[in-house]
């Protein structure tokens, strides 16, 4: 399953309750920026131990398409986060969105 979580932009309070349980589950995380998208998870207080960070931004995104199966997207706890915002507005998260329709 994939998950698209929007992650604050300034205030780490505006990252919704059921945002954060997604973010401590989830198994692989991609994100535009990784340092970003661990700086989060910091910021958070959720351990990155037992996770796996990979970058997806607009010029990797067809590569990493490549690479990805649907059969990935379903086995494992997937999520996309943005670096501050919601996923699929102004990043390459819409190329990951219209890979898994």
């Amino acid at each position: 399953m994939i998950y698209f979580v929007g992650t604050p932009i300034g205030n780490l309070r505006d990252l919704s309750p059921r945002g954060r349980k997604i973010l401590e589950e989830g198994e692989i995380i991609f994100a535009e920026d990784t340092r970003v998208g661990k700086k989060l998870f910091q910021l958070l207080q959720i351990p990155t131990t037992e996770k796996r960070f990979i970058s997806f931004f607009e010029e990797n995104a067809h590569r990493r398409l490549r690479e990805l199966s649907p059969q990935f997207l379903k086995e494992r706890k997937v999520v996309y986060i943005s670096d501050a915002g919601m996923p699929g507005v102004s990043d390459p998260g819409y190329q990951l969105v219209q890979f898994c329709q």
